[in-house]
């Protein structure tokens, strides 16, 4: 910045003085020891001198960053996909109502261990970003080698692992088709081609995690999904609906396994373009009965997919509901639809399209609470949110209700936890959107109530930290990247709204066992998945500063209302022109996340596209003064030592 560009300081312009132009801080300021400040002379607002040089240097140092990112990604190819992290660490967006904005609100509302809160500069959990999985170039990652072909009784076994479990949830391929792969590829070796040898070795990969994840299975599925990427290209040139399904294989593998193979959102987006290409989305009346369930099967396989990941993200769906007219999937299994007898499933129990049918109901409401809560909660006041959420709410009961109870049920897929768990992760967002609106104002302590939401909340939240402890005790506790971010959801939003409803000074459940089972499945999880170490020790340490706030009664204050300003500064979102307590539009000023809309988004996998990288985390500077959201004394905490146990 050339001095002629600098203004004269509002110290010196006040004293009369003559300012010299120093970047940083004027001679005269520098003296006195009071900060050089200058005033825009549009909007009058004042920032530091130096401010905006040293955004130029961050926008230079951030240009030079990126530039290294696309030369380095060039020099490999634009697709690697033996590597685990082929689509490299990049920022990904967080909506309104992701895990790392609620930290942002929890980190705000206590001191940081390290700094006083005065402090200009405090190392915050809040400035990290997800990055995806350890790479294998990492030193404690050894080099993949892609799998040769098992034995025929090894490849039966998994083919059986898979058919048997995520193939229930997720039955996008035809049954009797990749049994009959399978059985070409060992009977006809001179007949094997790329396309098959793909689907084969996804399968394998897909079939081998919960095997080799329980010593059962010495291969290791990233070997596996090694050999399939070496025919990647043969199966990904192909078009229609086998491009679809290798795309929905990939995905699936990624979201069970602890490495980034791809970013979901993106995967899902691009097998639901694929199918609005084939007009998959549209009514159809196929001769072949067999081929026309196969085209449903796989639309809403995606469509269960896009909403899953745009919730996560808080990004808009790739498809909206009133646009699709394709029927659902028959209820029953293949052979009964090839021979026309559907109706004899009901002599067997749930058919294999079962548990697709329940979740695409689930990811109906899901839809919903995107669209009609987060996205339109600007225009809407406290009082007719509520009422949205008590409608999805009812919806909710009603899908719940309608899940059958099977006396011995084949997987996870079935069970009342696994129904629960669902049932409370959805039922948290729609809580966690009122709790940021402050409640009703009109309804005093009813149902409509702040202090009523945040106890709603801090149930849910609760409900699915046990719930993950029983699937964890009965050893059913399936490892995915949902299951990540289910933890941390819950324990964060357990601090957030424990913290709130302290400062209400309302009866507040006991919230130490949620902490403890939060950070013990997370332990139990980072034992097996190296990267979710990073997860768990960004949660206990919030969860230990929480703690340690109580203990040492840090806010002595007299209890206040959380300010709008102080809550959207916290996570990043604090506007120019508002006065220190205005509300956003359509929401009062009285609630304990009033005003701080853009926090929220339509979240929930969680960290969905990788876990958290600690080690790159950019600790940047905090006005802590504009941050204190937390005020009173806070009682009835957490004990500090509990935190450093083994977990459950």
């Amino acid at each position: 910045m050339s001095d002629k560009s600098i203004l004269a300081c509002k110290r010196c312009k006040v004293k009369k003085l003559k300012c010299d132009a120093e970047p940083k801080t004027c001679a005269n300021c520098n003296k006195a020891g009071s900060v050089c400040l200058q005033v825009d002379s549009r909007s009058k607002r004042e920032f530091r001198r130096g401010y905006v040089e040293e955004l130029v240097e961050r926008i230079e140092t951030l240009k030079r960053a990126e530039q290294h990112r696309l030369e380095k990604r060039t020099s490999r190819g634009q697709f690697d996909p033996i590597s685990p992290t082929s689509s490299n660490a990049e920022v990904t967006y967080h909506g309104v109502g992701s895990v790392i904005n609620m930290v942002r609100i929890v980190e705000a509302a206590v001191p940081s261990p390290t700094a006083p809160p005065s402090a200009s500069v405090a190392p915050p959990l809040t400035s990290m970003h997800v990055a995806y999985a350890t790479t294998m170039a990492d030193p404690g990652r050894q080099p993949v080698t892609p799998a040769a072909l098992p034995s025929e009784d090894v490849a039966q076994s998994l083919f059986s692992s898979y058919l048997d479990g995520l193939h229930l949830l997720h039955p996008f391929l035809q049954r009797s088709m990749v049994l009959h792969e399978l059985h070409e590829t060992y009977a006809r070796p001179e007949a094997r081609n790329s396309q098959s040898l793909f689907r084969v070795n996804m399968i394998f990969a897909l079939g081998s995690v919960s095997l080799f994840r329980g010593g059962l299975h010495h291969v290791s599925p990233m070997e596996y999904y090694a050999a399939a990427m070496q025919h990647a290209d043969a199966a990904m040139g192909l078009n229609g609906l086998l491009h679809i399904q290798a795309i929905l294989l990939v995905l699936i593998f990624s979201l069970q396994h602890d490495v980034g193979v791809g970013n979901k959102w993106d995967l899902a987006r691009v097998a639901m373009r694929m199918c609005i290409e084939s007009d998959f989305h549209r009514s159809s009346r196929n001769p072949d009965p067999m081929a026309e369930q196969m085209r449903r099967r796989v639309f809403w396989a995606c469509y269960i997919a896009d909403r899953h990941s745009s919730s996560v993200l808080g990004r808009p769906l790739a498809l909206q509901d009133h646009d699709i007219q394709v029927e659902l999937p028959v209820d029953a299994d293949d052979d009964l639809i090839e021979s026309r007898r559907e109706e004899d499933q009901m002599l067997r129990g749930p058919s294999e399209v079962a548990a697709q049918l329940h979740q695409i109901g689930l990811r109906r409401i899901t839809a919903r609470i995107g669209t009609q809560l987060y996205r339109q909660m600007p225009s809407r006041t406290p009082r007719d949110l509520q009422a949205a959420v008590s409608a999805i709410e009812a919806d909710l009961d009603h899908w719940r209700e309608m899940f059958p109870v099977v006396a011995e049920p084949r997987t996870v897929y079935e069970t009342s936890q696994w129904r629960d768990l669902n049932y409370f992760r959805e039922r948290l967002k729609c809580y966690r959107l009122l709790v940021l609106t402050g409640g009703d104002p009109e309804d005093g302590h009813g149902n409509g109530s702040l202090a009523s939401n945040l106890t709603r909340a801090l149930h849910d939240a609760d409900q699915i930290a046990r719930l993950y402890q029983s699937l964890h005790t009965a050893d059913k506790l399936i490892l995915n990247w949902t299951c990540v971010h289910d933890m941390m959801s819950a324990g964060f939003s357990t601090l957030c709204c424990s913290i709130a409803l302290r400062q209400l000074s309302a009866t507040m459940p006991g919230t130490s066992e949620t902490i403890l089972a939060v950070i013990g499945i997370l332990e139990y999880i980072a034992e097996r998945w190296a990267p979710v170490r990073s997860h768990l020790e960004a949660f206990r340490s919030l969860a230990r500063r929480v703690a340690e706030s109580d203990q040492q009664g840090v806010h002595q204050n007299e209890p206040r209302a959380f300010t709008t300003t102080a809550v959207t500064n916290a996570a990043g979102f604090g506007t120019d022109e508002a006065g220190p307590d205005t509300a956003v539009d359509g929401f009062g000023g009285e609630g304990a996340f009033a005003g701080g809309a853009n926090m929220w988004d339509a979240a929930m996998a969680a960290f969905l596209d990788a876990p958290l990288d600690l080690d790159s985390i950019e600790w940047g500077a905090i006005d802590w003064g504009a941050m204190e959201i937390l005020a009173g004394d806070m009682t009835g905490g957490l004990p500090v030592g509990d935190l450093e146990g083994d977990g459950v």
